[in-house]
């Protein structure tokens, strides 16, 4: 791969992460910290293998979120109109098949692999073709880049709010992990980096359950009532409970931040080897009574693994 198409293969790259995540990566083709800082974003926001380096599999599935972006499909079938595959195209938002048709003519007519995919080389020969630009591209000097969130902070002894105090954790946890690979193992990481992305996107951190779950497993005595805790505490909650005890100056103690959410995991796991234990005691142990509602706490545990939006799904 030459080097003028790898820089039109990053820029690519670089408009797609932009109009994704709502980034602002300069289009400049070049493979910087932020770059593939935000590799690993949309990696992780899209269940890939987070390394920071787009292979085929991260290519395609960028491909596919373009097809189904809206505002990109008005610039392809734009593009198509002013590059004279057909000026009658209608601007919809959508791939249907006129519009792949149109793509294919156009990659064939560029010597190109005729697909119907809009990948780097398609879209660049579209930009050379027609003029037109897509969303997400962005010039100029980016600015100084702001200080990473694990920075410590100036002292103060004001006390922030305890809900700001979390977000800087979570923020804090997440690009500390982004940042310092070295520091844990591969599977580590990813669950790490997993259960962070859903905390800082306040998506599926609710994990409690009712209460008579908890209700009926402390009837069972205190271990089981110690696993409702564990397990079903919501992790944010959890987060919440704990800053809220803590000093003003502790609320800006980035350590401090950082072994709370590793406590966090640490709890989830424990509480979910404690349920499988207890739920491995009650088959085979007659005389062991946990409560009535074990399997259906279990049953809901699993079926919470499976859901990408559960937090739980981190610990499959």
């Amino acid at each position: 791969m030459s080097t003028t198409f790898e820089e039109k293969y990053i820029q690519w790259v670089q408009r797609t992460l932009n109009r994704d995540l709502d980034s602002d990566l300069i289009t400049n083709g070049r493979a910087t910290a932020d770059y593939r800082e935000a590799v690993e974003t949309f990696q992780l926001k899209h269940d890939l293998s987070i390394t920071g380096l787009v292979d085929r599999k991260d290519q395609d599935v960028m491909i596919k979120v373009n097809h189904q972006t809206k505002g990109y499909v008005n610039w392809l079938q734009e593009a198509l109109r002013a590059a004279g595959v057909d000026s009658s195209l209608p601007i919809t938002g959508v791939v249907d098949d006129v519009t792949k048709r149109c793509i294919k003519s156009f990659q064939s007519f560029h010597h190109l692999t005729d697909d119907g995919w809009v990948g780097a080389k398609t879209e660049s020969e579209l930009i050379e073709s027609s003029g037109l630009l897509p969303g997400g591209h962005i010039k100029g000097i980016r600015p100084p880049r702001r200080p990473l969130f694990y920075d410590n902070p100036t002292p103060t002894h004001s006390a922030i709010p305890v809900e700001q105090a979390v977000n800087r954790i979570i923020s804090s946890n997440y690009t500390y992990a982004l940042h310092n690979a070295d520091e844990m193992s591969a599977d580590s990481r990813r669950t790490r980096l997993s259960v962070l992305g859903k905390l800082k996107q306040r998506h599926g951190i609710l994990d409690s359950f009712p209460d008579e779950f908890r209700l009926d497993m402390a009837h069972g005595g205190v271990k089981q009532y110690s696993t409702a805790q564990s397990v079903f505490v919501s992790a944010r909650e959890y987060l919440t409970t704990k800053v809220s005890g803590w000093p003003s100056y502790q609320r800006l103690n980035v350590h401090s931040g950082r072994l709370l959410v590793i406590d966090l995991m640490k709890q989830i796991e424990r509480g979910l080897s404690r349920l499988n234990r207890y739920a491995r005691e009650s088959k085979t142990s007659p005389s062991a009574s946990f409560g009535p509602l074990l399997a259906e706490i279990v049953a809901v545990v699993e079926e919470r693994k499976r859901k990408p939006s559960s937090i739980l799904h981190c610990f499959k």
